[in-house]
């Protein structure tokens, strides 16, 4: 679909199975006769068939004031109840906002969640808060991504949202959300999390640091930063909270990761880029916890 010069699309980012095998996969849909896209969360059946029980068609759409979205993670709680997200820019508003939604079963909003329509929408930070991933901590939502509350670059930015009524919980990270800079020139970026079985979280992804020859929008290193279950650095962990891996180009990330809560150990994946950009190989992470 062309609207302009800007193109729309249905698209999928997020995957995540339920207790009984079911898929759920969270996304973009463009509606028949429009021109912006909703968040979408599709569920599957286990053998892969749209399941018609879930919002009447298998498909549960979300439109947030007539804007165009991104939509980014999605997961499943005990209960069932499925939590997705990601970020807007509210029309007539320059500040990107980070959002989370909540569905029942049978693919309705929870309307209890966020303050009686079952969404969480808040600008969190002055420029901009991002969500890319959404992780279960208890009953509690924690989340990935990335913002900015002065300047021109990024930093790691996770919040945990009560999982029951949507509201924000202002003791997380000391402020009310972990903002978490490397000190990286050019800004960094989380894409995904894990939270450990003992609630500490781990965001995934990578610092940028300065302009080179090989490297015009700056060497990136893959970065993992360990958080406490309040949103502190866990200096416990590597020194600082912070471990960067440099797979030898100019260009590395870790882009998801899941733990083994039988032996603790974590896998994370991500890409590794060399010069030209044209040369990407896939990189696994292999590490203790601890």
């Amino acid at each position: 679909l062309l609207d302009g010069t800007t193109y729309r699309a249905d698209g999928a980012w997020g995957l995540a199975v339920d207790a009984t095998d079911r898929v759920l996969v969270s996304g973009l849909q463009v509606r028949s006769g429009q021109l912006d896209t909703d968040f979408a969360v599709v569920r599957l059946t286990p053998s892969g068939a749209r399941d018609t029980t879930f919002s009447g068609d298998g498909v549960f759409s979300l439109d947030i004031g007539e804007t165009r979205p991104t939509a980014r993670g999605v997961t499943v709680a005990p209960d069932g109840s499925i939590f997705s997200g990601g970020y807007y820019t509210p029309t007539g508003s320059t500040v990107v906002t980070g959002v989370a939604f909540k569905l029942d079963t049978n693919g309705a909003l929870v309307a209890a969640f966020g303050g009686g329509d079952g969404i969480y929408a808040e600008a969190v930070l002055p420029i901009q808060t991002e969500i890319y991933a959404i992780g279960l901590q208890g009953s509690n939502l924690v989340t990935s991504g990335y913002g900015r509350a002065t300047g021109t670059t990024n930093d790691f930015v996770s919040l945990r949202i009560n999982g029951t009524t949507g509201v924000r919980d202002t003791t997380y990270g000391g402020r009310g959300y972990a903002l978490l800079d490397s000190g990286w020139p050019l800004g960094d970026n989380a894409r995904d999390l894990v939270v450990l079985p003992d609630n500490r979280v781990m965001l995934l992804g990578q610092l940028r640091g300065p302009v080179t020859t090989d490297a015009a929008m700056g060497d990136q290193d893959a970065a993992l930063w360990m958080l406490t279950p309040d949103g502190q650095p866990d200096t416990s962990f590597d020194s600082d909270g912070v471990l960067t891996a440099n797979f030898g180009g100019f260009a590395d990330h870790f882009w998801a990761g899941a733990t083994d809560p039988r032996s603790g150990r974590v896998v994370v994946v991500g890409i590794a880029t060399a010069f030209p950009v044209t040369n990407d190989d896939g990189a696994v992470y292999l590490f203790s916890s601890r």
